[in-house]
Order: structure tokens, then sequence, then C-alpha cells
């Protein structure tokens, strides 16, 4: 997968959108379906990803001026190879937080205050140091 490649790359390489169509979460790892993008001109498609949560380098919660009828907040979960861009609003989204919630240096001000931002932003709530 690409993570912040310059625009002029992306008619060369195939560009992943980290928004993932499908996921699971569980204690060990998040398992999901990642939209890729292989030619401008064609349809996405769907690439599996998983990320273990002993491999986890960084979440953050990305947010957006869509709502209140739009996703605005998606949960941003990366590793050194692959990142996926969880909707905020589907119901297991909430398991990020329960798991990585706990672990040391999680920044919850961070969350709260993604959950009440209402413009195009990143919030890092949790970096493997």
């Amino acid at each position: 997968m690409l993570k912040n490649q310059p625009l002029e790359s992306m008619a060369k390489k195939p560009v992943s959108l980290e928004i993932a169509s499908y996921f699971e979460i569980d204690d060990e790892k998040i398992t999901g379906d990642v939209m890729h993008v292989t030619d401008p001109k064609d349809p996405c498609e769907d690439v599996p990803v998983t990320i273990y949560w002993k491999d986890v380098e960084r979440i953050s919660i990305e947010t957006n001026d869509s709502g209140p009828y739009g996703t605005d907040v998606y949960w941003r979960v990366a590793d050194s190879e692959n990142a996926m861009m969880l909707p905020g609003d589907w119901p297991d989204a909430g398991k990020i937080l329960d798991i990585a919630g706990d672990w040391p240096d999680f920044d919850h001000d961070a969350v709260i205050a993604a959950m009440t931002c209402t413009k195009v932003k990143s919030f890092v709530c949790w970096e493997k140091k």
C-alpha cells in the first residue's frame, strides 16, 4: 500500500484509498478490505489487509465537514506497511477505543477534540515510541 504519495505518482502506481469497505476487530487484529485503485478510469478493487495490534505504529482520528449527513469521523490505524480508515459510525469502530484506550500514552483528549470537530483535521491519539 502507498502512504502519503505525491499526486503525480498516482497515475503510475496502484493507490490505496485506505478506507475500509468491510472490517472486523478482535483482541489480536483488525482485518478488512481496503479500497485500492489501479487505474483512475477503472472501478476500485478491495484488497484484504490485516493489521495486528502488536504492530500498530499510529492511531489517529480523521475528521471532515460532511456531517451530520455523511460520515465525518474515521479512525485511521497504521502499521509500518498498511493503514486502514474505519468509519467512526460503524458499530465495531468503538472497539478501537476499547482495545487501544488502555495503552500507555493514549490521548483521550484527542478523541474528545476529534468528536467535537466539524472541520477537516487529523488528531493523533497514539504513536509508537
